[in-house]
């Protein structure tokens, strides 16, 4: 049995998974790092191509997001 690495995250063949929603602290922590990391990749890929010499800076305002708890 072999582990295969792909961004952070680990697969182990034939591990059943069970996938559903999970509203744990980790569970959200895992989801915004997951989300920085594609958003910085992006970008680094946008600032490669156009050959920009500036930084960008993201904003978010999340505040008219309904609460679910």
């Amino acid at each position: 049995q072999y582990i295969q690495q792909y961004r952070g995250a680990i697969f182990i063949p034939d591990i059943s998974l069970r996938i559903g929603i999970d509203g744990s602290e980790q569970y959200k922590r895992f989801i915004y790092t997951t989300l920085r990391f594609e958003l910085e990749e992006s970008i680094r890929t946008y600032l490669q191509r156009t050959q920009r010499l500036y930084s960008i800076n993201l904003v978010f305002d999340l505040s008219n997001i309904n609460q679910q708890g």
